[in-house]
């Protein structure tokens, strides 16, 4: 029975010291607190519940009474007087990590060991200057830098190569040197208020499809490093004084969210979007020296929404004419007051579609209102550029309906009956563009039925009878 009772003993005892970490969320409100953590929690090196450090009964000055833990699940340190995280020397790991207004915070000196972070959020800590300390750090998800005003040196974090989401807004960096060696982002980049004139640093980036967000960034004028983008998920650029085009987006061809460019005041020139063909909703606003939309001559299909409001100077906007409006929910053409024509071929067929939401108003005369704009559709204002003439046939049609469009290229083609209902669409990637195409008709009801075709040089309409 001995070896029984000696082995019940070492359960017993294992059991015991594993019990000794907090199992309920847990405040350190003092020195004090931390001071006798070890004392309190013998033997606790694996935290599973949140820890959360603040100076809610007394100043806190270090961390060295917590310098057993090895891995924790979230630990938030906020409102205190540390300068370094001295103590969490044995911390190898932690799934959250939260440091939030420690104003004596001046790097990350105590984690030097650390490998594995799941999210790091770093706010406010006004007097921190730089990442070190966490030269380890190589397994991170994601990393967020927020108004940490002295932060200007990020280059200790070059171990790490692949996030899920990057967020550094109103820090003090003019480079994002320390990140060259990412490869992989999957959710987001989000870079606002810092002073980076170029993000040459993620020119390391392979197949990026996250979502881009450079929000207020004043002297940013260069975004050439992202010229092998193909697609993203959102490309949103609010607030960046110095941009006045986007070279380095010649190979876009696709944002499956937001498409967003505001408050730029100093940009002129679209044309490096040459390639864009669909976005999800298109956000155009507040734009003060924009003329025309030129540029956008290949968008095809937005699935969502139309947004081009207060560009005070935009004149023309042409360059949507080819969209194709099925499946919209809403066009806002709105405050652009030197706009005084927009009855291209894609606002005509939003205003006439009732299923899509439609808002003009308050720009220049000829594009004040909505049943303004609807006279001038109807009247059919001659065209910038003469429209292709149409080549159907055999007519009547059994099988197959082929369609010339006199030169044209076609991207979509869309047929309705004669209650105006849509009852086939196709549509033509900008590598399968055609001059020529071939319709299946063969499981239309006999009868008359309309169709438009969408072309590189505007909407054409013809009628056929499927026999």
């Amino acid at each position: 029975m001995k070896p029984f009772v000696i082995g019940l003993v070492f359960s017993v005892v294992a059991m015991t010291t594993s019990a000794q970490c907090p199992t309920e969320p847990l405040v350190l409100g003092s020195q004090d607190a931390i001071d006798n953590f070890s004392t309190n929690y013998p033997n606790c090196t694996h935290l599973s519940a949140p820890l959360y450090i603040d100076e809610v009964d007394g100043v806190i000055n270090n961390l060295l009474g917590l310098s057993a833990v090895e891995s924790a699940y979230l630990i938030k340190i906020q409102n205190t007087h540390i300068a370094q995280l001295n103590g969490l020397e044995n911390l190898l790991s932690i799934q959250e990590l939260w440091l939030n207004s420690n104003y004596n915070l001046i790097d990350f000196a105590g984690l030097d060991l650390i490998a594995n972070i799941d999210l790091l959020n770093v706010i406010d800590n006004t007097a921190l200057e730089s990442a070190d300390g966490l030269g380890s750090l190589s397994q991170i998800s994601q990393l967020n830098f927020f108004d940490n005003t002295s932060l200007t040196d990020l280059t200790a974090l070059s171990q790490i190569t692949q996030l899920n989401g990057l967020r550094i807004a109103g820090n003090n960096l003019t480079t994002l040197d320390g990140l060259s060696n990412l490869v992989s982002v999957e959710g987001e980049i989000f870079v606002s208020n810092e002073q980076v004139i170029n993000l040459n640093v993620f020119s390391g980036l392979n197949n990026l499809t996250a979502s881009l967000f450079l929000w207020n960034n004043p002297v940013l004028t260069d975004v050439s490093v992202f010229q092998e983008v193909t697609q993203l998920q959102d490309l949103v650029i609010v607030g960046c004084n110095q941009i006045q085009g986007f070279q380095g987006f010649e190979n876009l061809t696709q944002v499956a969210g937001i498409f967003r460019l505001g408050f730029n005041p100093q940009m002129t020139d679209l044309t490096a979007f040459g390639n864009l063909s669909t976005v999800g909703s298109l956000d155009i606003y507040e734009n003060d020296n924009l003329l025309s939309l030129d540029g956008l001559e290949g968008l095809i299909e937005v699935t969502e929404a139309v947004y081009l409001m207060d560009n005070p100077n935009l004149m023309d906007i042409g360059a949507l004419e080819s969209i194709n409006p099925q499946g919209l929910q809403q066009v806002v053409i709105s405050r652009n007051t030197s706009l005084s024509t927009c009855d291209n071929d894609f606002v005509c067929q939003v205003i006439f579609d009732p299923e899509i939401s439609e808002e003009i108003q308050a720009n220049a005369n000829g594009c004040n209102s909505v049943p303004q704009v609807a006279a001038r559709c109807i009247l059919e204002v001659p065209q910038a550029k003469p429209l292709p003439t149409l080549d159907l046939w055999p007519s009547p049609a059994n099988q197959g309906l082929n369609v010339l469009a006199g030169g044209a290229f076609i991207r979509a083609l869309d047929v309705y009956n004669v209650q105006g209902e849509l009852i086939d669409t196709v549509r033509y990637t900008a590598d399968q563009t055609l001059s020529q195409a071939e319709l299946n008709v063969s499981a239309y009801a006999s009868g008359l039925y309309f169709i438009s075709i969408n072309t590189d040089r505007g909407l054409v309409h013809s009628k056929f009878i499927k026999r």
